[in-house]
């Protein structure tokens, strides 16, 4: 499958690179790009995330790494990215 990122949760990922790259531009790409990884993990078992029961839509789910939270949707053979968040934060999708 084919993945997208909103243009939210791409915001998400610029968000988290430059306050990260604050104190260690070097583990800010790293996390970035491990989190690029996840997501073609994602794109190759989409289902292996867990469904996000609070919506009950089974195409609703999230993975997380590290601290992070990545909620995802698919749509016929593509995944789109919503949000990429540290899980201390609430989720706006």
């Amino acid at each position: 499958m084919k993945f997208r990122f909103t243009p939210e949760a791409a915001d998400d990922l610029e968000e988290i690179r430059d306050f990260i790259a604050e104190d260690s531009p070097r583990y800010a790409a790293e996390l970035i790009a491990q989190i690029f990884e996840i997501v073609a993990q994602i794109a190759d078992y989409p289902r292996s995330g867990r469904m996000i029961a609070k919506y009950g839509n089974p195409n609703l789910r999230e993975r997380f790494y590290r601290r992070y939270r990545i909620a995802y949707r698919i749509i016929d053979s593509k995944i789109e990215v919503l949000t990429v968040h540290h899980s201390s934060k609430i989720p706006t999708f």
